[in-house]
């Protein structure tokens, strides 16, 4: 079976990232009245976190297939992309809070949690914001929700693959006893992605089936989404479940369509990269340069893009109309700037992180000096 990812089949999976990403942040501050109307009637902001799921399952999977072949590599390269991040989302998060609060309370209901800044940024930081019946959305920010789900998708992964003998069940359980009932929901659209990349080599089949199975699920989304009002699952599985637990499910409760749509999305990569084994097309040139550049910054846009926009719409107050071209373009500054340089700032020095990370293993490992039997 092949492990190396085609540079194609690797530039559309950044292309991926990049829509999604784009398409989340439209939908929190659409553009145009129009665009506004299509976001309140179809929740494509959520369709796009599902493809960020199945995305990370593929691409950890692939990590770990390649190159992080034990548990320490796995762990050490999944805090160096994850914890610099998210610690500096939720510290700015607080500070926008703070200011913009003072100058419109209306728009911050969550501002109670200034009343007790540690404890929110302990609980976010280290991702148990979202266990069990918590939902803690860290000073406003929003997407953090599923940052929180992501996470623990990697540890459960990362003790299943890692871990031995009765121990792996053993810890993977108690992981899943800490989570909650709300990861358990979100776990296998993330592991429809690990599937989609476990089984890429899975089956031979014709390059016109393989356009069939790559093609069918873009239409149905559409066909599904467009046919349906606005989180139609919810009151078919959401809701059933929310009743049958006496809780709410928070985001996780579209987990119906949340299912039907991982499938469609890992059915497509499965299709999408046997296309393009063999081909060398769109791997390199301009446009590949641009994917790539725009996709470094797709995780820092998606975590740092909504306590900005609610702080900008603090301070610009409604001075102009919500769509006015001025209002906008300064908003998307406001939005797209800080997100650029925090992206070069602290995502485009995972790697320094990496080596600081390891640096301090080592350093730990001599202070603890060899074993004696």
């Amino acid at each position: 079976m092949t492990t190396k990812m085609p540079a194609a089949f690797s530039v559309y999976l950044d292309l991926l990232r990049v829509v999604a990403a784009a398409v989340v942040v439209l939908s929190h501050y659409p553009l145009t009245a129009s665009q506004a109307a299509i976001t309140d009637r179809f929740n494509f902001g959520y369709d796009a976190v599902i493809v960020f799921f199945v995305l990370s399952g593929y691409v950890i999977s692939h990590a770990v297939d390649t190159k992080e072949r034990d548990g320490l590599t796995y762990s050490i390269n999944r805090i160096a992309r994850i914890m610099p991040v998210a610690v500096v989302a939720v510290l700015l998060s607080l500070l926008l809070m703070a200011w913009g609060s003072q100058v419109n309370p209306v728009l911050y209901p969550e501002a109670t949690q200034l009343q007790r800044p540690l404890y929110y940024v302990l609980r976010t930081v280290s991702f148990t914001n979202e266990f069990w019946w918590d939902d803690i959305r860290p000073f406003g920010n929003g997407p953090y929700w599923s940052l929180a789900f992501e996470v623990w998708c990697y540890i459960l992964y990362g003790l299943a693959i890692f871990s031995r003998g009765r121990w792996r069940v053993v810890m993977v359980l108690a992981a899943l006893l800490v989570t909650g009932p709300k990861q358990w929901l979100m776990l296998p659209i993330w592991l429809a992605g690990v599937a989609a990349y476990r089984y890429r080599d899975g089956f031979t089949l014709s390059r016109k089936a393989l356009w069939r199975i790559c093609l069918c699920p873009v239409v149905l989304f559409f066909v599904i989404q467009l046919s349906n009002p606005r989180d139609w699952s919810y009151p078919l599985a959401g809701m059933q479940v929310e009743r049958l637990l006496g809780h709410g499910l928070d985001g996780a409760a579209n987990f119906g369509w949340g299912y039907l749509l991982a499938f469609l999305v890992a059915a497509h990569l499965f299709a999408a990269r046997q296309l393009g084994l063999s081909s060398r097309s769109g791997a390199h040139g301009r446009p590949a340069v641009i994917v790539r550049h725009l996709a470094a910054y797709t995780f820092s846009l998606y975590i740092y893009h909504y306590p900005l926009l609610f702080f900008w719409q603090a301070l610009l107050g409604q001075t102009r109309d919500f769509y006015d071209p001025v209002q906008r373009a300064l908003m998307y500054a406001g939005i797209l700037i800080p997100v650029f340089i925090l992206g070069r700032l602290v995502e485009g020095r995972k790697k320094q992180f990496r080596q600081l990370l390891i640096a301090s293993v080592s350093s730990a490992r001599r202070l603890i000096g060899p074993r004696t039997p």
